[in-house]
């Protein structure tokens, strides 16, 4: 059963009815009174008290699956329970709207009890309609606390819910709740399916490791408090029921604050008294900041070591990739801040977009499809993507405005992932002869405008298929490329060092001189 975002009209138009009706008979009294979080020895006297005061045909209880329920009828206290509305209806939000209905109906004959698991200050949907029944003057109501799960909780994993800031939501509703940095109570995880819902939205704020305690029974002496890792809460061997509870601690150091802290700055930069060169930028203006910022978060990566985070860790390295990351992290705040202003994403709904994206592209993880290696991870990333887009073609929504070499890999990945591909290296050197001849021949006609065409066409070739052969060699062509400039740079800095120390002025030397300074150059840096 599931809990709608709103509630059902039907529901809401049976409750005025019998309001409508019970307002001509005069209104009755409702007591509400809290049965705690398990057995009949934490009622308390005033809620005994109260259930004692009317016959069994006017005593009711939520649900009879309650240990106070059974032990009352030990004692010959019977109830009138409401387990046939949970059968009937088709949401939770109906089965309230129903209980209230039936109270206030019932209340048009006399007086009423009415008891709830734990505190009806806790998680009680239907007491909040009886409120609003009894603001309308449709029933008089009095509501009498009892000790709630949330107490027996605290007390069953350690924690004081005031000073370890405790939040509790209700597992059926809490992808509608924001979590803050506190601990989180997580209420009525009663099977494996609401446990899985409730454990990806944790997932994206909690790591899978995060220890977490499942409380079934609390308060009882059947109390049970098992600890374990976010990710495993709704394993098959979980017993969970109605009575379960997940707790979880609020994390070391949290990010949620951080982060929303962060974009409030953003909003605040572009706010009135803010900043006007801030509040003057538009989508298309920040785009060069984009790029910018994107290329320096490049060059600080380069500054790490070659199997960072492996080796030993240059801090002042990461220190400078921290700080170009969220120079990076402002500009993507920045466009979410703008789509935000024109209504049409916020930067939560971006973080939960590609969440979500990532859950879907990773059913080796998240599902039960099993894979061999990387390979199959990518292939199935792409045809998952293509699914995901409705692609006519493998080739299509390739960013046409990608650097030359980025542009290839990606056309080439596409097509590996159906199979269009060599099995390794040794074809594709092959091929890159291949092409390296062609090239040549076309060279080789001599000037003019069609030799010139052949030679682009051909030379692109060679290129196209020097990136696939990178991607057979797990080499990063960009990457590959960008050092062959820096270690060019180098040792073009010392022949101009040692020309320079000579006497000699580099235009007017010849190459054979530039070739023995090169030489010297190489051999200074090693090779």
């Amino acid at each position: 059963m599931s809990q709608s975002p709103m509630s059902s009209t039907a529901g809401q138009s049976r409750l005025r009815q019998v309001a409508s009706r019970a307002a001509e008979a005069g209104p009755g009294k409702v007591t509400v009174v809290g049965l705690g979080p398990s057995g009949a020895d934490l009622l308390t006297v005033r809620a005994l008290a109260a259930l004692k005061s009317v016959s069994p045909d006017r005593r009711y209880c939520r649900t009879s699956h309650h240990p106070a329920v059974t032990e009352l009828a030990e004692q010959g206290i019977d109830f009138v329970s409401f387990d046939q509305v949970y059968e009937e209806a088709e949401t939770l939000d109906e089965v309230y709207l129903e209980i209230s209905a039936r109270l206030v109906a019932a209340a048009r004959e006399g007086d009423v009890c009415y008891a709830v698991p734990g505190s009806p200050a806790a998680g009680e949907i239907a007491v909040g309609h009886l409120r609003g029944a009894a603001a309308g003057g449709d029933i008089c109501l009095e509501v009498i606390s009892g000790v709630s799960f949330v107490e027996a909780v605290s007390l069953a994993v350690g924690i004081d819910p005031v000073t370890d800031s405790l939040q509790v939501v209700d597992a059926e509703r809490i992808a509608e709740q924001p979590v803050g940095d506190g601990a989180l109570l997580i209420a009525q995880c009663h099977s494996r399916l609401v446990a899985s819902e409730a454990k990806l939205e944790l997932l994206e704020i909690f790591d899978p490791e995060h220890q977490v305690a499942l409380v079934t029974d609390a308060g009882s002496e059947a109390e049970a408090v098992e600890w374990c890792p976010l990710a495993e809460i709704d394993s098959s061997d979980r017993d969970l029921t109605p009575r379960t509870s997940i707790f979880v601690p609020a994390r070391p150091f949290p990010t949620t604050k951080a982060l929303r802290a962060f974009v409030d700055l953003v909003e605040v930069l572009r706010g009135p008294g803010g900043c006007p060169w801030d509040a003057r930028q538009t989508h298309h203006s920040l785009t060069r900041h984009l790029l910018e910022e994107a290329y320096e978060v490049l060059e600080a990566i380069d500054g790490l070591s070659p199997d960072a985070p492996g080796g030993d860790v240059d801090f002042a390295a990461y220190a400078k990739l921290e700080e170009e990351l969220g120079d990076l992290l402002f500009q993507i705040a920045f466009h979410a801040t703008l789509a935000k202003e024109a209504g049409a994403f916020t930067f939560e709904d971006v973080a939960r977009g590609i969440r979500d994206k990532l859950v879907g592209r990773h059913p080796h993880v998240f599902g039960e499809v099993e894979v061999d290696g990387p390979e199959d991870v990518v292939r199935n990333w792409e045809q998952i993507k293509a699914g995901e887009k409705e692609r006519a073609s493998l080739m299509d929504d390739i960013p046409v405005v990608l650097p030359g070499l980025a542009y290839a890999g990606k056309m080439q990945r596409r097509a590996a992932s159906v199979g269009f591909d060599w099995d390794s290296a040794a074809p594709v050197l092959e091929k890159v002869r291949e092409e390296l001849a062609e090239l040549e021949e076309e060279i080789a006609k001599g000037p003019g405008p069609a030799a010139s065409q052949g030679v682009s066409a051909e030379f692109g070739d060679l290129l196209f298929s020097a990136v696939n052969l990178s991607r057979k060699l797990n080499v990063d062509p960009e990457a590959a490329l960008r050092q062959a400039c820096e270690k060019f740079e180098s040792r073009f800095r010392i022949v101009e060092n040692l020309a320079a120390s000579r006497g000699a002025d580099l235009p007017s030397m010849s190459i054979e001189e530039l070739d023995a300074l090169w030489d010297e150059a190489k051999a200074a840096l090693g090779g």
